[in-house]
């Protein structure tokens, strides 16, 4: 356990908090058994109060709007030292009707009932690195996120959000640079 939450802190945890809307701050922390002590294995958050937060809290699945906010995103890890990482967030809401449209083109008229009870928006949200300390961007690899981030890799260089239609279980979900080889794994597509 202590591994898989080491391993979130390195490679998830800054990039959890660019799509949530609520969320300002994450800690992962394992706590003593014997002593009841907290030892924090890392931190992010995002500043409160910062135009940024505000910005995050709008209500993006009634209105079509394309808009742009910058975010700053601040990690602390174990050791105590901190970085940070600038991200350029761009949100693009669509006209419901006209997506519905387009989606019933491709579906049947029962398949778009159950899609809008599900509650899919034609939201679509990119996070562009702006900055990160210590990091080199150019070998930046984005991904897909539905809220939080999937398991599965782009070959784009930003993060691409959108409330996907998805199994219940993001368990299921796998991402082909993640299978080794000669594991049955490596057969499914």
């Amino acid at each position: 356990m202590q591994n898989m939450l080491v391993d979130f802190a390195k490679k998830e945890l800054r990039d959890s908090l660019l799509f949530l809307k609520h969320i300002i701050k994450i800690e992962v922390a394992e706590v003593d058994m014997e002593t009841g002590e907290l030892k924090y294995l890392a931190k992010a958050w995002i500043e409160d109060g910062s135009p940024a937060a505000e910005a995050r809290l709008k209500d993006r699945t009634r209105d079509e709007e394309l808009s742009s906010h910058e975010l700053t995103i601040w990690m602390e890890g174990a050791n105590g030292v901190k970085s940070s990482s600038d991200w350029q967030i761009v949100h693009s809401v669509s006209n419901s009707e006209e997506v519905t449209k387009v989606v019933a083109r491709s579906l049947n008229p029962s398949q778009v009932k159950e899609l809008e009870g599900e509650k899919l928006t034609p939201h679509v949200a990119l996070a562009y690195p702006l900055r990160f300390d210590g990091e080199d961007r150019d070998s930046f690899r984005g991904r897909l996120f539905t809220i939080l981030p999937l398991p599965i890799l782009s070959s784009f260089p930003l993060h691409l959000h959108a409330l996907l239609a998805l199994t219940s279980s993001r368990q299921n979900l796998r991402n082909t640079q993640d299978v080794s080889t000669g594991s049955r794994e490596q057969y499914v597509v």
